[in-house]
């Protein structure tokens, strides 16, 4: 991960551009550094992001709308956890367009945006 540290992965990649965490947000650290436990776990997370977008292209590919929805629905929670809130709510939107009436033309416009926003995340790792 380099010298972006947790604060300014989540700035990138979680948060909208125009929010900023205020300076205690990490915890006790001082503004400017990160737990580095923190700081590791969410790089190896931010690392794994990438496969979750050739999974869920993959599962669209072949045609497996049940997978693609549980990988989606796996996804919102664990983004969430980390943190990573765009990704969450992109991954919640697929979740929810996969429901009894499936639309492929909005399934395939989703699954490129959560694709998206984790190789973006994933490149920051």
């Amino acid at each position: 991960m380099g010298q972006i540290g947790a604060r300014g992965l989540l700035q990138q990649h979680a948060m909208p551009r125009d929010v900023s965490l205020p300076p205690d947000t990490m915890g006790s650290q001082p503004s400017g550094s990160a737990d580095p436990e923190l700081s590791a776990l969410l790089a190896g997370y931010a690392a794994r992001l990438p496969g979750w977008a050739e999974e869920l292209e993959a599962r669209l590919a072949a045609g497996d709308l049940d997978a693609l929805r549980s990988d989606a629905h796996q996804l919102k929670g664990t983004a969430g956890a980390y943190g990573f809130l765009q990704i969450t709510e992109a991954a919640a939107a697929l979740e929810a367009c996969l429901g009894p009436r499936v639309f492929l033309a909005a399934v395939r416009d989703r699954v490129a945006r959560v694709a998206a926003l984790c190789r973006a995340a994933g490149g920051a790792a």
